[in-house]
């Protein structure tokens, strides 16, 4: 109960910082950080063919990087790192916990990948070498994101599509705790990172919750909304890595909070 209290809580912090709630999250991702991965995706599946220098430019080109103006967009992997929030937080409401056994395999196959990716990405931000990750892989006779990228890229829209449903609906709840109890638990949560408990026999599941509590503390942590430069968050008109010119943050291309490099133009 103690490793849920603690996830909901902290999925409430995370959503009420990025969303007005679990739905509205949903649909940014859906909307914004899916299309992001995807495209990324698509790219690393075909690494097999790329040049030694490609694959370090392809993964450089996913971690977060501050410019010269201060301006710090989502990147790919804080897109992916905010689909695995969804899917850490998702699970702990009943409509998803009921939703087909379909969709939760696919979930699971969907979550597993994402979060390689994310333990990929941290390793090349600290220092490893990309293509000593695809040797390790061939060595242990993994393939790179399975044999099929058509059918995961398929697997992932549909997964993110059925838990925006999921959780449109009006009546979400917590299937283990009433919100508004797990609510008062969060500055209990805040202040004590999982005490130490007199009974010894939880010693394995305390220090179990405390890794993934930090792993997901972690993921927050850089998952907020992108930092837009100031001069661009006034502008009537800008330029972005993907864009020669934007009026609208609507399309992901313009979308200031997810640009790399953003330039004012008027």
């Amino acid at each position: 109960m103690k490793r849920v209290i603690f996830f909901f809580t902290v999925m409430l912090i995370s959503w009420g910082a990025l969303a007005d709630s679990p739905a509205q999250y949903a649909l940014q991702i859906l909307e914004k950080d899916l299309p992001s991965g995807l495209h990324w995706f698509s790219k690393i599946a075909q690494s097999d063919e790329l040049s030694q220098s490609e694959v370090y430019n392809l993964y450089q080109s996913a971690l977060p990087e501050i410019q010269a103006n201060k301006q710090q967009g989502v990147s790919v992997k804080g897109s992916i790192e905010r689909m695995l929030i969804l899917l850490d937080g998702a699970r702990y409401f009943e409509q998803v916990q009921k939703a087909p056994l379909d969709f939760q395999n696919k979930k699971e196959l969907v979550n597993s990948v994402l979060q390689m990716t994310k333990d990929e990405m941290d390793l090349v931000q600290y220092g490893k070498d990309p293509e000593k990750l695809f040797e390790e892989r061939h060595t242990q006779g993994l393939q790179t994101y399975g044999v099929d990228f058509a059918k995961f890229s398929s697997d992932l829209t549909e997964v993110f599509t059925d838990m925006q449903r999921l959780l449109s609906n009006t009546e979400t709840v917590a299937s283990e705790e009433n919100i508004d109890s797990q609510i008062q638990n969060v500055n209990q949560v805040q202040s004590e990172d999982f005490p130490e408990d007199n009974n010894a026999d939880n010693s394995e599941d305390l220090s179990e919750e405390s890794f993934e509590g930090q792993r997901l503390k972690s993921y927050i942590d850089s998952a907020e909304v992108g930092k837009v430069a100031d001069e661009c968050l006034s502008a009537e008109m800008w330029q972005t890595d993907a864009a020669e010119s934007c009026q609208s943050d609507d399309s992901l291309v313009c979308d200031r909070s997810y640009a790399r490099q953003c330039k004012k133009l008027q």
